[in-house]
């Protein structure tokens, strides 16, 4: 089964050190030690960190998107049009069986 995951936070180098990137993280690692493809997708404000790579055997994709203030938080979780493109491509060439969503709400739509 192909699973993709989505996390505003991943690590390695991630913008928020928290309980969901090493949670999706993990959870990627489970999936794909029982015989799962497994794709992560995740952002970043910096734009040098972006791109695709491999960390601890899980394949990563690190979307760059702009840095924008609190207050446009709400509007930006629903629609961010810096990573809409990312994610779109991701879906379509990985053609998941499943997606897991987890906190999505600061970078990812």
């Amino acid at each position: 089964m192909k699973i993709i995951l989505f996390s505003d936070d991943l690590l390695p180098d991630s913008d928020i050190v928290g309980g969901a990137g090493i949670m999706t993280l993990q959870l990627a690692k489970e999936f794909q030690s029982a015989g799962h493809e497994v794709l992560t997708v995740t952002a970043t404000k910096h734009k040098e960190k972006a791109g695709n790579f491999v960390f601890e055997g899980i394949r990563v994709v690190r979307l760059h998107t702009k840095y924008y203030q609190d207050r446009w938080r709400s509007y930006r979780s629903i629609y961010n049009p810096a990573v809409m493109k990312g994610v779109k491509e991701a879906l379509i060439h990985f053609k998941p069986d499943i997606v897991l969503a987890h906190t999505i709400h600061l970078y990812l739509s």
